[in-house]
């Protein structure tokens, strides 16, 4: 009885949804919602990912299948491990050095490896701070401990001699104190006065400070500098923490022939710049790769450079004790000393974009409005909108300073113009820093 009803209502709907669908000018068709999945390529492979699409495990390879890096995200996109391959032939596809980090972004350890995959220096962080460094050279191990950034004590390890060579280090009395044994005996010993660290003697290979060959005695000249770098924030596809930090212990006679071991020149620096650089190894170990797009901004001011007055006293003395005590003389003075050092400020400004989608417009949208954000906190330009900042809030998108000076060796995050302000100021009226050693062959 009701089909006749039943087929008049089934018209009656198939009519109204087919004018829906026509050109109606009063329907308004919305936008298709921005497609932000991220997807592998021949070269980029993702393993796992969270719940909202972010990468959570990646592998990238060279156009070989050697291995580039593979790392691993936690959920707030923050680095939680990775490791990173030499890429320099014969040396690609083998590791050079994998770092762990906290969920709040802290460095929890570090381990470096030379060109044969031997570990060669590994570090230890707690609360973001280096407690431990070792070095393990051809039969040692070198190791120093830290308190609060700062080196207390130093222990080298030649297992094949039965030596040990132990360094103190007390604040208080302002002095340094170095002892020796063989097979438990001991065979050396001396306190020197911590003074200016010029004449400070290290072991080229494990960055060991050794005794001061002319016990702090010596004329210091100094040299004013005064210069500045300074330049726009920039974008940047590809990014090493080289390009824009310094390296504290610097190297200015390079033709060790050590440096072999480590294969390409610029990865040893690199090296000692991440054992030896406190705000190289901040930056580096927080960007040891691009995953999406970096912009990356500098200042500089160099202030004054102190040197060792007459160098050929430090190497007649050297000469002299030598001859005295043969063999032992590397074990206690190594075979570089600290010619000079500069000091200075640094700021380094670091914006890190990560989860950007495969799609090639929506990427260049997002990297366009991060950079636009970023020039709104550096200068105080025309701030994103809120349907922008909707957009960049899929992604992962953070502003850094690091700097020089203590509190900022690790970057603070900066969000807003207001912040930029107030932390360069802050920069700008610290004291000049120890910004590089220059070390000196006897």
């Amino acid at each position: 009885m009701n089909k006749p009803i039943n087929m008049m209502l089934g018209i009656a709907m198939s009519i109204l949804l087919f004018s829906c669908n026509s050109d109606d000018p009063d329907i308004i068709e919305e936008d298709p919602a921005p497609d932000f999945s991220i997807t592998s390529t021949d070269n980029f492979e993702i393993v796992s990912r969270y719940p909202n699409g972010w990468i959570k495990e990646a592998i990238k390879t060279q156009s070989s299948g050697n291995k580039m890096h593979e790392v691993i995200y936690y959920d707030n996109g923050y680095l939680n491990s990775y490791k990173v391959y030499y890429q320099i032939e014969p040396y690609a596809g083998g590791i050079r050095f994998e770092h762990q980090r906290s969920e709040q972004n802290l460095p929890l350890s570090s381990k470096y490896y030379d060109t044969e995959g031997n570990l060669y220096a590994e570090l230890d962080y707690e609360n973001g701070l280096l407690v431990s460094k070792k070095i393990y050279g051809d039969g040692y191990v070198a190791e120093s401990i830290y308190e609060n950034d700062k080196i207390i004590s130093s222990n080298k390890e030649i297992e094949s001699e039965g030596i040990s060579i132990a360094i103190s280090y007390d604040y208080e009395a302002n002095e340094k104190s170095m002892v020796v044994t063989k097979s438990g005996e001991i065979t050396f010993e001396k306190t020197e006065p911590l003074g200016d660290i010029l004449a400070n003697a290290y072991d080229h290979m494990d960055d060991m400070e050794l005794l001061n060959v002319m016990d702090n005695d010596y004329e210091i000249s100094e040299r004013r500098i005064l210069t500045g770098l300074g330049g726009s924030i920039t974008q940047e596809n590809y990014f090493e923490a080289s390009d824009v930090a310094n390296v504290e212990l610097y190297y200015s006679t390079l033709g060790f022939d050590d440096m072999d071991q480590f294969g390409y020149s610029n990865e040893f620096h690199s090296l000692k710049g991440a054992l030896n650089g406190r705000l190289f190894r901040g930056v580096a170990e927080q960007y040891p790769f691009n995953q999406g797009m970096t912009f990356v901004g500098l200042g500089r001011s160099i202030d004054r450079e102190y040197s060792v007055t007459s160098s050929w006293l430090v190497d007649n003395k050297a000469e002299e004790l030598e001859n005295e005590l043969g063999d032992e003389f590397r074990l206690l003075y190594g075979n570089t000393y600290v010619q000079s050092y500069v000091t200075g400020k640094y700021a380094i400004y670091i914006g890190t974009l990560r989860n950007l989608p495969t799609d090639t417009e929506l990427r260049q949208q997002l990297i366009d409005i991060a950079f636009k954000h970023t020039e709104w906190i550096a200068y105080g330009t025309d701030p994103i909108t809120e349907e922008e900042s909707e957009l960049l809030d899929r992604v992962f998108f953070e502003f850094k300073v690091h700097g020089s000076a203590e509190n900022f060796l690790d970057g603070i995050v900066l969000s807003t113009h207001e912040e930029y302000v107030t932390y360069v100021e802050e920069l700008q009226e610290a004291d000049n820093q120890i910004v590089q050693l220059q070390l000196r062959e006897y």
